[in-house]
């Protein structure tokens, strides 16, 4: 609207107001003097039969070009970069929902420390991905993740669920396991909610997996970033 985009909003007072309650609002308008929003949705219900968790992943280099990997464990959705990458190097991954979900990546290293990385508490953001074909780039162009100074390779797992889940107390319970893999800590927390094996299926052309939950709640992948 008026050339440059704007959002149609609705009196919810009645329809004295505007043109029958109705009026638009510039985009730049919008920005300067809207200070938070909200939107209300509702999760389909689960259907058994059918695939109703689905994803994929890609991780753009800051430098230019894409962080390739290979899946090294199928039946667990554990896969390892191609190439080995140096102290700050930057990038960001996409995400891509097929079905609506919610979405978590959660960081760790060879020291064993966890980094919840998304959804961030510091500035609101949301988990849900609640549309199909959905898509969200982490983090924003202004700062983007890079890989710390710590010996060792990096981890990033990358959590679809169809239920909310508490950031606060998967940090707690990963932090609590000690002397384990991170994808084994992973497994640990989440054993009673993943998918079972038999009912996803993880690409090796590609970061992506699809699967039919059939009661259970989430899927967990990992990406181990090789680091010099």
């Amino acid at each position: 609207k008026f050339g440059t985009g704007g959002f149609e909003v609705m009196n919810s007072w009645g329809t004295e107001w505007a043109d029958g309650g109705f009026a638009w609002i510039r985009y730049s308008d919008f920005t300067e003097f809207v200070k938070y929003g909200f939107e209300l949705f509702v999760f389909p219900f689960a259907n058994p039969d059918a695939i109703d968790l689905a994803g994929e992943i890609e991780v753009a280099l800051v430098a230019g070009g894409e962080m390739k990997f290979t899946l090294q464990d199928e039946s667990n959705g554990y896969y390892v970069s191609m190439d080995t990458y140096t102290d700050h190097d930057g990038f960001q991954l996409l995400v891509s929902s097929r079905e609506s979900a919610f979405v978590y990546v959660i960081g760790s290293d060879d020291n064993e420390d966890i980094f919840m990385l998304f959804p961030d508490p510091e500035i609101g953001t949301s988990a849900a991905l609640p549309y199909k074909n959905s898509h969200v780039k982490l983090p924003s162009e202004e700062t983007p993740w890079e890989l710390d100074g710590v010996p060792g390779n990096g981890y990033l797992s990358i959590i679809f669920s169809k239920e909310e889940l508490w950031p606060e107390k998967i940090e707690k319970q990963l932090n609590n396991i000690k002397g384990k893999a991170f994808s084994e800590k992973l497994n640990m927390v989440f054993q009673n909610q993943l998918v079972e094996d038999q009912n996803i299926t993880y690409a090796s052309d590609g970061i992506s997996f699809e699967g039919k939950t059939k009661g259970k709640v989430l899927t967990v992948m990992v990406l181990e970033i090789k680091h010099n």
